[in-house]
């Protein structure tokens, strides 16, 4: 994000286009390698959470979680619970 882009947005509380600072600092959303499977988080505001992600195995199976976290953080550990919890059943069957 600019300097330009954030005194804009404190000064006036909002950025000159009118689009909320956390849709412009995800605009691209964040790709996370755990485990062989690809995990990718994005702004998404679904009830009380503001992340969604998606996980993708080796293999090509992926999932969508739309409420998965209220920020970043806590959308990545989701993904990685979901992940080992994928892995452990796989090694039941």
């Amino acid at each position: 994000m600019t300097k330009a882009l954030v005194q804009s947005y404190f000064a006036v509380g909002e950025p000159e286009d009118s689009t909320p600072i956390r849709d412009i600092a995800m605009q691209t959303p964040v790709t996370e390698t755990y485990k062989g499977w690809t995990i990718v988080v994005t702004a998404e505001d679904k009830m009380c959470a503001h992340f969604s992600f998606d996980i993708t195995a080796p293999s090509g199976y992926a999932q969508h979680v739309s409420m998965g976290g209220e920020n970043v953080e806590r959308a990545l550990e989701r993904a990685r619970e979901m992940i080992d919890m994928e892995i452990a059943l796989s090694e039941d069957e």
